[in-house]
């Protein structure tokens, strides 16, 4: 039996780990599924050749969420729209303040 580890984005809590077991349990030749949703890896043990990666990646976007590494964000946003959300929300509140 071969072991195969893959990477899943968008997993958080308990119920994402089942669910995307139950996908990846339907692939052929897959003998078991573990999920960690701290680590966001889900391993995979199979018998025989390997499954295609495609059919990985069908069964973890048909679950809910994505093949893939954590991406990191950037600090700093490019999109103004962004700040002009932020300093509306923060107008909002300090109205709100002098209103109480």
């Amino acid at each position: 039996m071969s072991k195969l580890e893959i990477p899943i984005r968008g997993m958080h809590c308990k119920s994402c780990e089942i669910l995307v077991e139950e996908h990846i349990k339907e692939i052929p030749g897959v003998q078991s599924v573990y999920v960690n949703l701290k680590q966001a890896i889900a391993t995979v043990n199979y018998k025989g050749d390997a499954p295609a990666h495609e059919l990985f990646v069908t069964a973890v976007q048909n679950a809910g969420y994505e093949v893939g590494e954590k991406e990191n964000m950037p600090w700093i946003s490019r999109d103004p729209n962004d700040y002009f959300r932020l300093a509306l929300a923060g107008g909002i509140l300090v109205a709100l303040y002098f209103l109480a």
